[in-house]
Parts: structure tokens; C-alpha cells; sequence
């Protein structure tokens, strides 16, 4: 017997209240039955390590992930599925980089992104008895590719990174499910509208999932040399909260 299906109630019963409790205790049991999906994001957060450890002897520029040490606290929660990498490449150091150390350093970067999608779209559709698919695992990496080009850092005062930051948070609320619907076989569109439809009147249930999740995302991937292997099991967590999320509001059809 699998995970999902000490989910299953009776179609005559009346729906189980979702809430953020609710959620990590049927994830928990879920990854409980489901240990491949723990030992599938295990094996991203040891090769993300590696990766790391190869990323700071290298001449490369990198850019550091800023954990607890630099007294920095914050929710480490993304649209899709994250695990932290402590040293990434700026898309702007690529440019004047040698073709030895541009070659390498791309396919290491692809590696590891790589293996997070492949372990994402493996783990919902262990969690939510789907098959997994190639155009899912391609829809997935392209909203990763675009979401990774989109990430801009920039120094911001308090005045306006307030907003920045509630709306930030809103659409990461509104947009929470858009991970395991891509998944599990919708269109990159689709999943944005069935998203922001299967979120409307959980956002505070959400927003819960977003700080335990987010919050111990960044102290885990705060721990020095095997942070990434800290960090990806709070990505399984992640998985299993939406898969169970989208199994209780019936995923809006899955967005296809």
C-alpha cells in the first residue's frame, strides 16, 4: 500500500479540511510509503554538494548563497520545487569565460539543475500515482530555465522592498500548486490557471506552507559543505505538502 492511497476517502464522505497541519501530517505519511522520493532528492542534495565543492576550487566566478552565517535570515521557498545551492554562476559571468571552463561550467550547472527537475516530476507522480512523462519533464525545465533568468538581485530600501516582498509572497501563495500540476502533465499555461483557481480561499493555509517550508529550507542549506543535502529534504516536504494539497482540492483537473 502506497502513501497516496491511505489518503483516499470515500467519494459519499465529506471532504477533509485543508489546512496546513493537516497537510504535513499526510505528507509525512506519504513519504513515509514512499522513501524512493526522499532517496530520489537525497541524491540531488549530495551531487549539488559536489558540484559546490568543485564550483569553489575553480577560477569561475560564482555568486554564494548567504545563509545564518552572515546573520541573514529569510524564507527559502520558490515557485517550483528548490534546493539550495551554496555556489551558483551569475548568467554574466559566462560571457568572457574560456570555452574550457564555459563547457564545464554549463554542464555542471545543467547537472545539477537537471537532476532536480527529473527528481521533481519523479516525485509527484510517485506521490499522486501518476506516470511520469518527457514533455512534463520538459515543460518543467523551461518554467526552471525562464525562473532562473528572471532572478535579478537588487538592493532595495525598506520603503519599497516591503511591498516587493508581500507581493512577492502573495503570488508565491497564489502560484503554490504550479509546480505539481507541470508535474503531473499540464500545459505551462494550464498550471498557471489551474494554480491560481485551486488556491482561491487557501491562502492563509498557504502561506503556513510557505514559512515551514521556507524557513527551515534556509537554515538547512545555512550548514557548511553539506547544506544542499539539508536543503533536499526540505524539498521532498515541499513535494509532498502540494501533491497532498492538490489531492484535497481535486488539482484542478490538473490544468491540462
Amino acid at each position: 500500500m502506497t502513501g497516496h492511497e491511505t489518503d483516499v476517502v470515500d467519494d459519499d464522505a465529506a471532504p477533509e479540511p485543508v489546512t496546513t497541519e493537516g497537510l504535513f501530517a499526510a505528507a509525512y505519511h506519504r513519504l513515509r510509503h514512499n522513501p524512493r522520493v526522499v532517496g530520489a532528492f537525497l541524491v540531488v542534495g549530495v551531487l549539488a554538494a559536489v558540484v559546490d565543492v568543485v564550483r569553489r576550487g575553480d577560477p569561475v566566478p560564482t555568486a554564494s548563497f548567504t545563509g545564518v552565517q552572515e546573520g541573514t535570515v529569510s524564507l527559502r521557498f520558490g515557485l517550483l520545487v528548490d534546493v539550495v545551492f551554496r555556489h551558483s554562476t551569475p548568467i554574466t559571468a559566462l560571457v568572457e569565460l574560456r570555452p574550457r571552463w564555459l563547457v564545464s561550467t554549463v554542464a555542471l550547472e545543467l547537472l545539477r539543475g537537471g537532476a532536480l527537475v527529473v527528481a521533481s516530476v519523479y516525485g509527484y507522480a510517485q506521490l499522486l500515482d501518476e506516470t511520469p512523462t518527457v514533455g512534463a519533464v520538459a515543460r518543467y525545465a523551461v518554467v526552471a530555465f525562464v525562473l532562473a533568468l528572471a532572478a535579478v538581485s537588487a538592493d532595495v530600501g525598506l520603503l519599497l522592498g516591503l511591498p516587493l516582498g508581500i507581493l512577492a509572497v502573495y503570488l508565491l501563495v497564489r502560484f503554490a500548486p504550479v509546480s505539481g500540476l507541470l508535474a503531473t502533465g499540464a500545459s505551462i499555461p494550464g498550471a498557471f490557471r489551474a494554480g491560481w483557481r485551486t488556491t482561491s480561499g487557501h491562502g492563509w493555509t498557504l502561506f503556513g506552507v510557505v514559512l515551514v517550508v521556507g524557513l527551515p529550507n534556509h537554515l538547512l542549506g545555512s550548514v557548511p559543505l553539506i547544506g544542499p543535502v539539508g536543503s533536499s529534504l526540505t524539498a521532498a516536504v515541499h513535494v509532498a505538502v502540494i501533491a497532498v494539497f492538490l489531492d484535497r482540492t481535486h488539482g484542478g483537473e490538473r490544468g491540462r
